[in-house]
C-alpha cells in the first residue's frame, strides 16, 4: 500500500493560504493550520446515476445559480469536517462526515450499471442501490503547483463499508491510469476499478482565491462519468481485491474558502 493510499484509508475511517501550502510542513510545525471549507453539492437527477447531498442544509445564493438550492456542508458546523489538508504534506481536499449530528451524508446513487460486478469471485452488486457515504478525498486540490491556467485533472476515491459478511469494505474510484498525476498511485483496487473501461479523471478548477469546483469528466468512450467500484472480499481468513463493477457516477461541488475574500 503506498503511503497516500494509507492516508486516504486513515481519513477516511476516522476522520488560499498560499504561504502555508508552499512550504514543507516541517516549516509549519507550530503554526500551521489546515484549512477550513464549505462544500457545496449540486442536485443530480434521481434514478439516474450521480453523487448529491442529503438536502439537511440548503444553500441559498441567487447569485451562484449553479449552485443555488444544493446541499452545502461547513466546516465545524454540526460536527461536519471539510478541509484542505496542507499541515500533513498531502494537499489533499478531505470530507469527513462521522461525527456529524444530525447525522450527515454524501448520497451515492448506483442506478445505473455500466459494467457488472464479480459476483462470481463475491462482490456484492450495488446496481439500483442508494449509500449514505461519509467520507472522501481529492487528491492534491491544495497544490499550487498543478494548477495550469486554473485548473488540473486529479483522482478521488470513498471509503465504502461492509457490504456482506464476507465484503468487507472496499473503495469507490474516479482514477484512470493516465493522465499521471502526483500521488494519484495504481494498486491493485484502483486497477480493478478501471475494468473494463478507464474511469473519469476528476477535472478541479480554481475560480478565485476563495472557489473551486470539481466535477467528473467524460470518460474514454466520450459517453459517460464513469466510476468504478473495487471490494475487499474476505474467505477463509484471506482478503482480495475483486471488481464491484462500474455506474454512471455525475457530481458538480464547489468549495469556498471559510473567511476569505477573493
Amino acid at each position: 500500500m503506498t503511503r497516500k493510499t494509507a492516508l486516504l484509508m486513515l481519513a477516511l475511517a476516522t476522520l488560499a493560504a498560499l504561504p502555508c501550502w508552499a512550504a514543507p510542513p516541517s516549516a509549519n510545525r507550530g503554526q500551521c493550520s489546515d484549512i477550513p471549507l464549505r462544500l457545496i453539492v449540486a442536485p443530480q437527477t434521481h434514478g439516474q446515476g450521480g453523487i448529491s447531498g442529503d438536502g439537511l442544509s440548503i444553500y441559498n445564493n441567487p447569485n451562484d445559480p449553479a449552485f443555488n438550492g444544493g446541499t452545502q456542508y461547513q466546516d465545524g458546523v454540526g460536527g461536519v469536517y471539510v478541509k484542505f489538508q496542507v499541515c500533513n504534506g498531502t494537499n489533499d481536499f478531505i470530507v469527513n462526515l462521522r461525527s456529524t449530528s444530525p447525522v450527515r451524508y454524501l448520497n451515492l446513487d448506483f442506478s445505473s450499471q455500466l459494467a457488472p460486478p464479480d459476483t462470481g469471485d463475491g462482490a456484492v452488486d450495488l446496481t439500483g442501490q442508494q449509500f449514505h457515504q461519509q467520507g472522501e478525498q481529492i487528491n492534491e486540490m491544495a497544490n499550487p503547483a498543478l494548477y495550469t491556467n486554473g485548473q488540473f485533472v486529479t483522482c478521488s476515491g470513498f471509503g465504502l463499508n461492509a457490504l456482506s459478511k464476507t465484503v468487507t469494505g472496499g473503495t469507490f474510484w474516479f482514477h484512470p491510469p493516465t493522465p499521471v498525476v502526483l500521488d494519484c498511485n495504481g494498486g491493485a483496487g484502483q486497477d480493478l476499478a478501471n475494468q473494463p473501461v478507464n474511469t473519469s479523471s476528476v477535472l478541479v478548477q480554481q475560480i478565485n482565491a476563495c472557489t473551486w469546483t470539481a466535477s467528473p469528466i467524460l470518460d474514454s468512450t466520450g459517453s459517460f462519468y464513469r466510476v468504478g467500484v473495487a471490494e475487499t472480499v474476505k474467505i477463509t481468513g484471506t482478503t482480495t481485491w475483486v471488481a464491484g463493477g462500474q455506474f454512471q457516477m455525475p457530481f458538480s461541488y464547489e468549495i469556498q474558502k471559510l473567511n476569505c475574500t477573493p
